[in-house]
């Protein structure tokens, strides 16, 4: 075939589009409709699979610099490591804490998010223990960031080591969100 300009023409390719489809698709064969529904659905895919990628639980706490992170309970910044607590929740988010206390009624009214609590251990500044397993002393002699003077150990001699130097008592995990709500009334009457 020949065009006006003396040139050979391209013979065009017949296209296999469906009747009554618009013949104005990136594809052949399939219709604008389709194309656009298949675009839609690879990328809703591709993001499914993104975020099912990233999405696992963190099974230890975050280490953070002091001063970086705040407490959600109280809204002091988080800077003598020696009290930090963290909650991971089910989905994965990490919440701050500057104190067992804090930490302690923030999980009274939030029990069923909870994946994970850790606390600092006192007596090894910079290690986590997780919640369940330190054993925890209180001594007003102690200065904790929310005056409550309760601090986390890991092992029965720390707290035998603490009762020689601060004079304080032994408080049971059952015990704390009770003992925290009592130090809080306490401090509110008698503030420092």
């Amino acid at each position: 075939m020949m065009n006006s300009n003396g040139k050979n023409r391209r013979p065009e390719k017949k296209r296999n589009d469906p009747p009554g489809a618009r013949t104005d698709s990136p594809l052949p064969g399939r219709s604008r409709a389709g194309f656009l529904s298949g675009l839609v659905i690879n990328a809703a895919l591709f993001f499914f699979l993104l975020g099912a990628a990233g999405c696992g639980v963190p099974e230890r706490p975050l280490e953070i610099k002091p001063g970086e992170k705040t407490c959600v309970h109280c809204l002091m910044n988080i800077v003598d490591m020696r009290f930090r607590a963290q909650v991971i929740t089910k989905k994965g988010k990490i919440i701050h804490f500057d104190s067992i206390e804090c930490l302690t009624l923030w999980s009274k009214r939030r029990a069923g998010e909870i994946n994970s609590r850790w606390v600092g251990n006192f007596s090894q500044k910079g290690k986590w223990l997780p919640y369940n397993s330190a054993r925890f002393f209180h001594s007003p002699k102690v200065r904790s960031p929310m005056g409550s003077g309760l601090s986390a150990h890991e092992t029965e001699g720390e707290i035998q080591r603490m009762m020689n130097i601060f004079q304080g008592k032994i408080i049971n995990r059952s015990e704390l969100p009770v003992y925290a709500v009592e130090l809080r009334k306490t401090r509110q009457k008698n503030p420092l």
